[in-house]
């Protein structure tokens, strides 16, 4: 919202959403007694939709204090969010806002009982899975129509930073730092962080698993990886050496 005018065309935008997308209609509204909530046109919306609009007494914020403290948690979160960046750039806050309340609808809230705010509105518990640290870095693939023509060996992919979520779960928000742009990309590449196990481990690939064994040191390659679970990745090799003791202690 860039203008306090704007109000009564999102309270009857996000009115209809329910009504279309959920099947249910707000019963209350509570707010200030602004200017853009003291309107005809807000007035006549709500009484047409049998909606009761609350207003808190004039210099006492507490009346309102659920709305106020969401609004501090919001601020908190936001500085946050700006300090963890690789990038700090201000021009984010708004990114930063928005990802902050993605993530706290999925939280449990002392108002509900054994239920968060997304449970409570779409009646299934919430998906964590697609979740990333905001400022993450990240890699964005790169459509063939912005690859450089002609040139077979440009990169293919681009670095970013995410910044935030969008309604298909696996369409990220991201910030590029070259062009200072913020885009959605769908296909999403983040590296492994080191809390999630990212230490080099030994790979091998055994190449005669499958076939009689026909000599006392099997055929081994070795490169490094990264493991992104925390788990060694030699397990074949374990494998092969508990089927074929015979040989692993030759």
């Amino acid at each position: 919202m860039k203008q306090k005018s704007e109000t009564t065309k999102i309270i009857k935008d996000f009115v209809a959403e329910m009504e279309l997308q959920n099947h249910k209609t707000p019963a209350a509204f509570r707010t200030d007694n602004g200017g853009e909530y003291v309107t005809k046109d807000l007035k006549g919306f709500f009484t047409s939709k049998g909606i009761i609009h609350e207003f808190s007494p004039p210099y006492s914020p507490e009346s309102n204090g659920v709305a106020e403290r969401l609004n501090r948690a919001i601020g908190e979160s936001l500085r946050a969010m700006l300090e963890s960046a690789p990038t700090y750039d201000k021009k984010l806050w708004a990114e930063a806002v928005l990802t902050s309340v993605y993530i706290k609808n999925p939280q449990p809230h002392s108002a509900l009982k054994d239920l968060t705010p997304y449970e409570a509105l779409y009646g299934t518990k919430p998906s964590i899975q697609h979740l990333q640290p905001f400022g993450r870095e990240c890699y964005i693939h790169v459509p063939y129509q912005k690859r450089t023509d002609g040139n077979k060996l440009s990169p293919r992919a681009q670095r970013a930073i995410f910044t935030g979520y969008t309604n298909v779960p696996h369409h990220y928000r991201v910030f590029l730092p070259d062009t200072k742009k913020t885009i959605v990309s769908a296909d999403t590449f983040f590296p492994p962080l080191k809390i999630e196990g990212a230490t080099p481990t030994i790979k091998r690939r055994i190449d005669q698993i499958l076939i009689p064994f026909q000599s006392n040191t099997p055929s081994t390659s070795v490169e490094y990886t990264y493991n992104n679970k925390g788990r060694t990745s030699d397990d074949m090799w374990r494998q092969w050496m508990d089927e074929n003791p015979q040989h692993a202690n030759n």
